[in-house]
């Protein structure tokens, strides 16, 4: 089951680091560089780097950078599981459910297999595909490399899971966009 989403989270601790981070900048060279007419003045200086630093942190690639990769990798790692469980995939009659997770703001993919398909399929075998559907969504191709990676995929789940008479599929096909 393909599930895309813009982003696993809101990662607004990104916004406030930029928004704090500016904010004391602006009140250091407002105070260090320049004569303060009024009080107000350091608070409206402060206020608008604030400001500006809430802005600048709401950008996708400050976002990723001020988040790190780590971060970034937990919660995409949550958001699928999540995702896998929710959409009850399983629970299919030979567990053989199949979850390939986007997270587009994040530029990361995880591949989640139940128990039927971890029995059978080697270790590591996702990966190669994770890595390749990367590459495609930072060049902005994510829609041509999710078709490569479930075509890839499919031919694997064949090669193991050959169809029998009266298989029939448990689960959608359907591309799933989950939105925050």
């Amino acid at each position: 089951m393909p599930v895309v989403t813009p982003a696993s989270d809101r990662y607004a601790e990104a916004q406030w680091a930029c928004a704090a981070f500016l904010a004391f900048i602006g009140l250091f060279i407002d105070l260090e560089f320049f004569a303060v007419h009024s009080v107000l003045e350091p608070m409206v200086v402060t206020t608008l780097a604030f400001c500006l630093g809430w802005g600048i942190g709401a950008i996708p690639p400050v976002k990723r950078f001020v988040t790190g990769r780590r971060n970034l990798q937990r919660e995409v790692e949550e958001r699928a599981l999540q995702a896998f469980y929710s959409r009850q995939i399983d629970r299919t009659a030979k567990s053989t459910g199949m979850l390939i997770f986007l997270s587009l703001l994040e530029h990361r993919v995880v591949i989640l297999a139940d128990k039927g398909i971890d029995e059978k399929v080697p270790s590591g075998t996702w990966d190669s595909m994770v890595q390749a559907l990367i590459v495609e969504i930072r060049a902005g191709r994510w829609s041509e490399g999710l078709a490569h990676t479930i075509e890839a995929c499919g031919a694997v789940l064949k090669k193991h899971f050959p169809a029998a008479a009266g298989d029939h599929n448990e689960l959608p096909d359907d591309l799933i966009e989950e939105h925050n």
